[in-house]
């Protein structure tokens, strides 16, 4: 505190009884001498010893009032409860003229209405501008340095910057601080500034590149002067703005043989070697599109492939964001790739987006945190539930869509496949005996489901004109995985589930 300015706490008027601290600053008592002129007071009373555990119940401790000769001048008897609800509680004496208790372990924010050049006390007054200010960063282009481009004629760079806008509330008076933050961090501060100097305000790149990656929330905070080097006001902080490049969302749903859209929209600019006009149309970032469950950390995609997930439809597997378009929407085609299999559940992959290479313009964008973008496939083939593909002798043949056919040839035929498991169904067709030269029966099917496989074969050879049956039918099952398929046979009947 200051000692010719402000009015000093003093505890010499409490009543001697139990009291709760609740504060910003903190509720334990200071453990250490806190200094002369500091907790508010003159002479502040710190706790000489150590505050209980809930265990221990009603402790009694030494405090020690601290002066300008003594770091415990006073010795002052207390008692001490830590509440198994979380908090302290102080059974307190009144003390003597401008001694107080000091409780918290950091400095103390200055009350509303009054102000200091720390925003912390010492020194907290009211004699700075009372008007407010509301300001919000704005990002824009500025020049930078020109350099020689064959066949063109030479302008300025432009490159980008953060500017803290708002409105000069004294027609040229005051003076300004302005102060720049990242991700809640302080990272650069410009002090006494008249406002027709606010320009030299900008947060640039030289001033986070090193420490921060694009999608970063950037504010600013202003505080205003009467004067050069007179009181501050408060702190007047602008909204919060995300710099980067952004999906409107990080999680979409598509259906099987359909496509989706999503957008992305950059809020920062993308910087150019030069201001002419031709030269601008060819400034741009890229950034590639893939997806982890595949490709790794290698920022790379490739389209129309038939195990992925998705499939994307784009240029060059990536979006070009351009210095002239820099604030449109840019978009995204997604496709969910067909897999011909019915998933009881939808399937799931992730987008990263990523930057491969920057120039050395486009620092900005490097190693930038694009959130992973989910993208569940609803499966399509779920409308063939209900659906059944057969065949029986001899052999009349429905299909899932439940066309029906009649097919009499004999040899080993496809019944069914899909190479997303594989799953395969084969079966044999030979003469029924029966007489009828035309017909086929079944005497065998094979089914395969992943690196699985079971045979049944009821027939010795195939033949056109004969039957050539088995005294027993041969079976085999051979299973990599437990889980790719079971078998159950009851009597004459065989179940395969796969």
């Amino acid at each position: 505190m200051n000692n010719t300015t402000d009015v000093p706490i003093s505890d010499e008027m409490i009543n001697k009884t139990w009291y709760r601290v609740i504060s910003e600053n903190g509720e334990e008592m200071a453990k250490y001498p806190p200094g002369v002129l500091h907790c508010g007071t003159i002479n502040p009373i710190w706790l000489n010893d150590s505050l209980p555990t809930t265990e221990e119940g009603n402790l009694t401790r030494t405090a020690c009032m601290q002066t300008s000769q003594n770091d415990c001048e006073e010795e002052i008897t207390i008692s001490i409860v830590n509440c198994p609800a979380g908090f302290y509680v102080y059974n307190l004496k009144n003390t003597s003229q401008d001694s107080a208790y000091c409780f918290g372990s950091g400095p103390v924010l200055c009350p509303d209405g009054l102000s200091s050049e720390t925003g912390y006390y010492p020194g907290c007054l009211s004699s700075f501008p009372n008007e407010t200010v509301s300001p919000k960063v704005e990002p824009l282009l500025i020049n930078g340095p020109t350099f020689n481009i064959p066949n063109n004629s030479p302008t300025p760079s432009l490159l980008p910057v953060f500017k803290c806008r708002f409105n000069d509330i004294a027609n040229g008076t005051y003076v300004y601080d302005v102060y720049w933050y990242i991700n809640g961090y302080n990272v650069t501060m410009y002090k006494n500034i008249e406002f027709h100097h606010i320009n030299t305000t900008f947060l640039k790149t030289s001033d986070w590149i090193n420490e921060y990656q694009m999608n970063m929330n950037v504010s600013c905070i202003v505080r205003v002067r009467f004067t050069n080097g007179s009181l501050p006001s408060p702190f007047y902080p602008s909204p919060i703005f995300e710099a980067g490049f952004y999906p409107a969302k990080t999680e979409y749903t598509v259906i099987e043989g359909e496509n989706i859209t999503i957008p992305m929209t950059s809020t920062v600019p993308v910087s150019c070697i030069a201001s002419h006009p031709d030269i601008r149309t060819k400034c741009a970032q890229n950034f590639f599109i893939f997806q982890p469950k595949y490709g790794k950390n290698e920022a790379s995609c490739l389209n129309s492939i038939a195990k992925r997930d998705i499939v994307f439809e784009a240029e060059f597997c990536g979006i070009k964001l351009g210095n002239l378009d820099w604030n449109e929407t840019k978009y995204l085609q997604v496709y969910g790739s067909s897999d011909g299999i019915y998933n009881h559940q939808g399937r799931s992959t992730f987008i990263r987006i990523s930057t491969k290479s920057v120039s050395p313009f486009n620092e900005i964008w490097r190693d930038i945190k694009i959130p992973e973008i989910k993208v569940t496939i609803l499966d399509k083939d779920s409308v063939l539930t209900t659906r059944l593909c057969q065949s029986y002798n001899d052999p009349h043949i429905t299909t899932f869509d439940g066309k029906l056919y009649h097919y009499m040839e004999v040899g080993e035929f496809v019944l069914y496949r899909n190479d997303r498991g594989p799953y395969w169904v084969h079966t044999l067709l030979t003469n029924c005996g029966y007489g009828w030269s035309g017909s086929s029966c079944h005497c065998g099917i094979a089914i395969r489901s992943r690196g699985s496989l079971f045979v049944l074969r009821t027939c010795a050879k195939i033949s056109r004109n004969n039957k050539y049956l088995l005294q027993q039918p041969y079976t085999e099952l051979l299973t990599c995985d437990d889980n790719d398929m079971s078998i159950e046979h009851i009597g004459n009947t065989y179940k395969a589930s796969i």
